[in-house]
């Protein structure tokens, strides 16, 4: 079955190797307990689609947003990614976009509701929390937003849900988006799982 596709391009006289060749959803997808994919397939947009396991579109759900413009670290981090890439290719230069992908990470519970990571959360949220999860439902319907307080920075590590509770993975992004570099980032935190147990606000 397919539920998303995607065409990775590489134009070696044009001198330019842009983010948007390689575009996919590799991080905006899950599966459900009974066997429906959840996609976010537009980069640009928040639109979610349920498939059934063989493919078949069921629906569709969205929510007014706009694409968020990259801040100076977002900026920086992908074009060293897509630099260190273009560097493969003598004479190329990395071409990124000004916004980071809408949806950034989405992850299905247990009871079917989606809750989704938008790239605005991951970077600009403000402690104490981690970040702020917008949760739709099963049906397709806005449910509510979830802030979710824990220690770590979104912008490096991924949270992970199973059987009513949340796994940090520290430093899973940091590992995902790693740039070679000699010098170490002293801020890195080495990788580890933490796991918390839910515990609703007051």
């Amino acid at each position: 079955p397919e539920y998303a596709r995607g065409q990775a391009s590489f134009a070696m006289r044009s001198g330019e190797l842009h983010e948007s060749w390689q575009e996919f959803v590799w991080s905006r997808m899950d599966v459900a307990a009974e066997g429906t994919v959840v996609v976010a397939v537009p980069r640009d947009d928040f639109e979610l689609s349920w498939f059934a396991a063989d493919g078949t579109p069921l629906l569709k759900a969205t929510l007014p947003t706009k694409p968020w413009e990259r801040n100076a670290r977002a900026r920086e981090r992908m074009q060293g990614i897509l630099q260190h890439q273009a560097d493969h290719l003598p004479g190329t230069r990395a071409v990124i976009a000004p916004t980071e992908p809408t949806i950034v990470d989405l992850s299905v519970h247990e009871n079917g509701d989606v809750w989704c990571l938008s790239s605005q959360s991951m970077w600009e949220t403000e402690k104490p929390y981690f970040a702020t999860y917008e949760v739709i439902t099963a049906e397709g319907r806005f449910k509510e937003r979830v802030q979710v307080i824990c220690e770590g920075d979104a912008t490096r590590d991924r949270l992970m849900f199973a059987a009513g509770r949340f796994y940090r993975i520290a430093g899973y992004w940091d590992a995902v988006f790693k740039v070679l570099s000699e010098t170490p980032d002293p801020d890195a935190e080495p990788m580890s799982v933490t796991c918390y147990r839910v515990r609703q606000g007051d």
